[in-house]
C-alpha cells in the first residue's frame, strides 16, 4: 500500500469571526499572493456556531456586486452553508468551497480583494445567532 502526501494548503487571507446577518453578509478577504499558476483556491468557513438553528442555509458568493439579487445559475454562485447540529455550543465543523472555477468565470483570478457575500435562503430565526469563527482563503 503507497501512502500518498497530503495536499499542502497556504491560507493567503483570513478573516476575523463573521456574525451572519438576516438579509446578507458580506466579508472582504485581500489575498496575499496571486492565485499560482494550476494551483486551487478555496474559501474555508470554520467553526459553525449559533444559539439554535436558524432554519436556513446560506448562498455563498464569490465577488458579488454590493446589492444584487442573485439569479438561477448565478455566475457568483459557490456553494451552500448549513449551521444544521450547530447549536447551542460551538462546533469544529469546517466547510470549504472550491473558488477557483468562478475566480476564471469571473475573470477574478488576478489577484485582489474578493468578497464573500452569505445570503440566507428564507428568514433566519430570531435569536439564532450564526456566527463563523474564522472564514479564510486558501491556496493549495
Amino acid at each position: 500500500m503507497f501512502a500518498m502526501a497530503a495536499p499542502q494548503f497556504t491560507t493567503i487571507s483570513r478573516g476575523t469571526a463573521v456574525r451572519l446577518q438576516a438579509d446578507r453578509t458580506v466579508v472582504t478577504l485581500v489575498p496575499a499572493a496571486k492565485l499560482r499558476q494550476g494551483g486551487r483556491m478555496f474559501v474555508t468557513a470554520r467553526g459553525l456556531t449559533a444559539s439554535t438553528d436558524p432554519g436556513v442555509v446560506y448562498g455563498v458568493y464569490l465577488d458579488l456586486a454590493a446589492g444584487a439579487v442573485p439569479g438561477d445559475n448565478d455566475p457568483h454562485y459557490v456553494g451552500t452553508l448549513g449551521f444544521y447540529d450547530t447549536a447551542p455550543k460551538p462546533s469544529q465543523r469546517f466547510s470549504s468551497f472550491d473558488v477557483t472555477d468562478a475566480l476564471t468565470r469571473l475573470g477574478s483570478a488576478r489577484g485582489g480583494a474578493h468578497t464573500i457575500t452569505l445570503i440566507p435562503r428564507g428568514k433566519p430565526l430570531d435569536g439564532s445567532d450564526p456566527a463563523i469563527a474564522e472564514l479564510a482563503l486558501v491556496q493549495q
